[in-house]
């Protein structure tokens, strides 16, 4: 054996060890990567509805971690109110027939106060509640951020 093919076999032996760690840390990166995916709940597969189950019950097996998963997707038909006075009634699933009790209040916007905050007003029971910030927001002469309405700036 000469001195160029022994060189020959030290460069090939060392490209080949390079390749296999470079293959093995790619390795541990997935791994590393699934456990991850997984561990923040974001877990891979389909959910399907399960034989003999009802047709609002899903589950899936992630091909990734192995764990079972399930869901439920109601398909609930308008509710039915027990007690109009506070709105309160139930729901059912056209899928499974299982009811939720709730209150279920319809409520529509009557006035915005002086923090921009919206009142609202069910119009079944009456009942008034808070509802979402709305501001009016315009930018002043010097760039700046103003609600029209209640002069709160950003």
């Amino acid at each position: 054996m000469n001195f160029s093919s022994s060189l020959k076999d030290k460069a090939v032996n060392a490209s080949e060890a390079i390749k296999d760690k470079t293959i093995k840390t790619a390795e541990v990166v997935k791994d590393i990567g699934m456990e991850v995916k997984c561990g923040i709940g974001w877990h891979a597969g389909e959910y399907q509805n399960e034989k003999d189950k009802p047709k609002c019950f899903f589950s899936k097996i992630c091909p990734d971690c192995g764990k079972y998963l399930t869901k439920n997707q109601h398909d609930f038909e308008a509710p039915e109110i027990l007690n109009p006075d506070n709105c309160y009634g139930y729901r059912r699933c056209t899928l499974c027939s299982i009811q939720v009790f709730d209150n279920f209040h319809n409520y529509y916007e009557i006035k915005k106060d002086a923090k921009c905050r919206m009142h609202e007003k069910c119009n079944l029971c009456g009942h008034e509640r808070l509802g979402q910030t709305r501001h009016n927001w315009k930018y002043d002469e010097n760039g700046q951020k103003i609600c029209l309405d209640c002069k709160e700036t950003i």
